[in-house]
């Protein structure tokens, strides 16, 4: 919400940047969920749009999903990950299709782990979506 100056030698307001997600988890079964959601960024010129597909199968989390703005599409992106009673672990390659080229720039790797300490199990007093997404 606030445009701080980042100018060093002049006035150069950061401009503000709006994110939007919207996402739904359809649970099939005990064992089987999926997952469309899409994410959608703009910041002063640029705009930004994330559709993905997630699919959660016994702990285990897949994905697939792209990365453009209203001109061009920039990324490929596909996911992996496993998710355990106290911690999940996910990995997502982004194959650069633009004009940049994935020869050029090799993709983009990703790492997540995320560990939950002394979590009993609040989930009837918690608030919010559940996501299968990274």
């Amino acid at each position: 919400m606030t445009q701080p100056n980042e100018g060093f030698a002049g006035t150069s307001k950061l401009p503000l940047k709006i994110t939007a997600h919207i996402s739904y988890v359809a649970q099939l079964n005990d064992n089987f969920k999926i997952s469309p959601s899409f994410l959608y960024q703009q910041q002063q010129d640029f705009q930004q749009l994330v559709p993905t597909l997630s699919f959660y199968v016994y702990g285990i989390k897949a994905g697939v999903g792209s990365r453009f703005n209203f001109f061009n599409a920039d990324a490929v992106i596909f996911l992996l990950g496993y998710k355990g009673k106290w911690f999940s672990a996910g990995y997502s390659y982004d194959i650069t299709v633009s004009n940049l080229g994935n020869s050029r720039t090799g993709g983009s790797h990703e790492l997540n782990f995320i560990a939950r300490f002394n979590c009993k199990n609040k989930s009837e007093k918690r608030k919010g979506v559940e996501q299968v997404n990274f």
